[in-house]
């Protein structure tokens, strides 16, 4: 039992020493001769990439769009891909160049000088015919392979035209508690001269703001919000923003007094008092409206054609508020009675 243990404990050692041994040899390769292994290694990797950067690979790339010689008074009615997908073939130091390059060095051209109202290009046969029309960098020797997307171009015109349509905000603000908006928003400018498909521009009476939603606001809106031209495909403005102001102020009281109550639509035989002739009334509104509110801008009415009963002495009249009023906190009194004169006959 004793000589097994042995055995195996010796074995085991004899492994460990193996593995040490290895462990040994490589890292004295690595560390013998250093800079002889390092100029091999820098060589083999440029051979290597040398070769990879020769051979020939076939390989798709986006690039731009890009149409010219459209006729004059006239512009483009059908949307244009912004991106064409081109299959080239190439070496590999070739394709690397073209991917680092600028963008706007590399783009496809399709000259639509002899269209008239529309046409189909079939893009692959149209670039075949003319090569000049892929304009590539210099020193990129690309063979060109075919279209890969949009395999056929729908160019479609029509005359170009302009007109001037007003901007409408559009914005859903929540007020915090006590606050309110007041006036209507201001845009800055209220209108704009828009251009393009003739089509387009003359069904076109009004752009819009994108919207912009807000809660619990406590200051005014004033910001540039972008014009939405997501329904407007091919019309074109001289700028993509403007600027709205939405004024939103604190909520206060005022008491109004001595606001006259007058009755309406009184029959040419009867004589109508009223008793008290005069009410006030605490009006709820913006900070800045209640400085500006005056007796005259309220109208404290009775019809007596629709209201006057019989035997009804007391009425409630009808109050009439400028627009930046909210409301009527209270009315002194509520109620008005009316007292009827009938006018005698000669």
């Amino acid at each position: 039992m004793k000589k097994l243990v042995g055995k195996e404990n010796r074995g085991k050692i004899d492994q460990r020493a193996l593995f040490a041994n290895i462990w040994m040899q490589v890292k004295r390769w690595f560390v013998t001769d250093t800079k002889t292994k390092v100029i091999v290694f820098i060589i083999t990797f440029i051979v290597w990439l040398y070769t990879l950067m020769s051979n020939e690979y076939s390989y798709s790339i986006s690039s731009r769009i890009e149409i010219r010689n459209i006729e004059n008074g006239k512009t483009l009615k059908s949307k244009i891909p912004e991106r064409i997908y081109a299959n080239f073939t190439g070496r590999g130091i070739d394709l690397i160049y073209l991917n680092m390059i600028r963008k706007s060095s590399f783009k496809f051209v399709v000259d639509v000088g002899n269209i008239r109202q529309q046409y189909d290009f079939p893009l692959s046969e149209y670039f075949y015919e003319n090569p000049d029309k892929i304009i590539m960098p210099r020193g990129a020797r690309l063979q060109f392979n075919h279209i890969v997307y949009p395999e056929t171009l729908h160019v479609e015109l029509d005359m170009l035209s302009q007109a001037k349509v007003p901007i409408i905000p559009r914005l859903e603000i929540e007020e915090s508690m006590g606050y309110i908006k007041t006036g209507i928003p201001v845009v800055t400018p209220d209108s704009i001269w828009i251009s393009g498909p003739k089509q387009y521009v003359d069904r076109c009476s009004t752009l819009t703001t994108k919207t912009i939603s807000l809660k619990d606001v406590s200051t005014p809106f004033d910001k540039d919000v972008r014009i939405d031209l997501s329904k407007m495909p091919g019309v074109r403005v001289p700028f993509k923003t403007v600027h709205v102001y939405q004024k939103v102020e604190q909520i206060g009281e005022k008491k109004i007094d001595e606001i006259p109550v007058v009755v309406l639509n009184v029959p040419e035989n009867m004589n109508v008092e009223v008793s008290p002739t005069t009410v006030s009334m605490t009006v709820q509104a913006g900070i800045s409206a209640l400085k500006t509110i005056k007796m005259e801008d309220i109208r404290v009415t009775i019809d007596f054609q629709k209201q006057w009963k019989a035997n009804q002495k007391l009425y409630i009249p009808e109050t009439t508020l400028p627009e930046n009023i909210i409301a009527v906190e209270e009315m002194i009194p509520a109620e008005i009675e009316l007292r009827i004169f009938r006018e005698r006959k000669p």
